[in-house]
């Protein structure tokens, strides 16, 4: 028969474990090597049920303690802001909490993301208003420097003939271009003559 090192170091508690409570977590061979090493050790076959059913009870007020440990337990203050602030990160993880009975910690994670959310979206809030006030004041300062240099375009006199000659055309006689500009009560008229 096969040898198993792991199950001869092992205790009479963890043999039975091994052949009675959680057999399907082990090999056919290594549970038919536990079970012979309990029988070895002057377990019969009654002694080592009789045990199994104890350690069973063992194990089921453990399972039931550990349990009730995990509907209370919580995380920290500390952690609870970090979960807060970095809400982003903190939604992609810990989605196990409620399948394996942490229903306080799950709360608790789900009222962090809630608060972090709440968080920055009221500082984007609160900051709009000073955003389009800053906008508003660079939109009026742009549009002040836009008149002061239409006022000052509109000063300067162009009048007189303007002559432009076509130099991209190839062919003779070239365009020309005569541009009469004059300025009448502070606004610029012109006539475009071609030929």
């Amino acid at each position: 028969m096969k040898s198993f090192p792991k199950i001869d170091d092992a205790n009479d508690r963890e043999l039975i474990y091994i052949v009675y409570v959680a057999p399907d977590e082990w090999q056919i061979e290594a549970v038919q090597y536990a079970k012979e090493l309990l029988l070895k050790r002057g377990f019969s076959e009654e002694l080592q049920k009789e045990k199994a059913i104890e350690l069973k009870k063992e194990i089921e007020i453990e399972d039931t303690r550990e349990f009730a440990q995990r509907l209370e337990e919580s995380y920290s203050i500390i952690s609870l802001l970090f979960m807060a602030i970095f809400w982003y990160r903190t939604i992609f993880y810990d989605w196990y909490l409620n399948k394996n009975g942490y229903h306080k910690k799950r709360k608790q994670r789900l009222l962090a993301i809630l608060a972090g959310v709440l968080f920055y979206g009221g500082m984007i809030l609160i900051e709009i208003p000073f955003i389009e006030k800053e906008h508003q004041e660079k939109l009026n300062e742009i549009t002040q420097i836009g008149v002061e240099r239409e006022n000052a375009l509109a000063e300067i006199d162009w009048s007189g003939i303007y002559l432009f000659t076509d130099s991209s055309s190839t062919q003779t006689p070239k365009a020309i271009w005569n541009l009469i500009i004059s300025k009448k009560k502070n606004k610029h008229t012109s006539i475009l003559v071609i030929g």
